[in-house]
């Protein structure tokens, strides 16, 4: 989208404000280390660092989609980028209609609000598994019916635990680095991982803009 061709220009120039909504795997709980979308500043703040970033987490515990398309007030007019990591609650931690074409027009309307913000915000859609003990087949399939179709509807980048880790469900990682200290919450690894790939879409989009030299590896 010409939005995340404007984001890189404007970041490398001035800075940008991440903003990431979701529940307590963006929060970070059990991970002991960063979340995700705080590896993912480091590296931006490393990349550009004449740039100020900020980040604004509304990420909040026990929480999914629905939850914040009741609230997308709470949207920050500031944002440059928005982070939607609420797939794992979205699988049916809470009670009410869970299907997915309910799940996906409740996605929908808080992209679409993300995307219709004032600074005309890129987006990132996260999807993250639960442990490898919890995640079904139904968890795969999922993916390919909420989060998927947006992405492509609406041209935005889709970074999943799945498709960058554990991409055929009958040959799952090695489950020593899932565990975690609370059941279902990916350690500070599995965060690293995400933060790689959201890194690697990035510079993406940096190498169309011949940015690329200016990018260090992920660390």
């Amino acid at each position: 989208r010409p939005q995340r061709h404007a984001l890189a220009h404007e970041v490398r120039r001035v800075g940008g404000h991440v903003l990431v909504v979701g529940g307590s795997v963006p929060v970070g709980s059990a991970a002991d280390g960063p979340p995700s979308s705080a590896a993912l500043v480091h590296w931006l703040e490393k990349t550009f660092p004449r740039a100020k970033i900020e980040r604004t987490s509304l990420a909040q515990s026990g929480t999914d989609s629905f939850f914040f398309a009741a609230h997308l007030e709470r949207l920050s007019h500031k944002a440059d980028l928005v982070i939607v990591d609420c797939l794992t609650n979205d699988l049916g931690i809470l009670d009410g209609d869970t299907t997915a074409h309910t799940m996906r027009a409740v996605v929908e309307k808080i992209l679409r609000a993300a995307l219709a913000l004032p600074r005309a915000p890129a987006a990132l859609l996260v999807g993250i598994l639960r442990t490898v003990e919890l995640t079904t087949a139904r968890n795969f399939e999922f993916q390919d019916e909420v989060y998927q179709p947006l992405a492509e509807a609406y041209d935005v980048t889709l970074v999943s635990y799945r498709d960058a880790i554990w991409p055929d469900f009958a040959t799952p990682p090695p489950a020593a680095i899932y565990e975690t200290r609370k059941g279902s919450h990916p350690t500070w690894y599995i965060h690293q991982l995400i933060a790689d790939a959201m890194v690697y879409a990035c510079a993406l989009v940096m190498n169309d803009l011949g940015d690329a030299a200016e990018a260090p590896p992920p660390v």
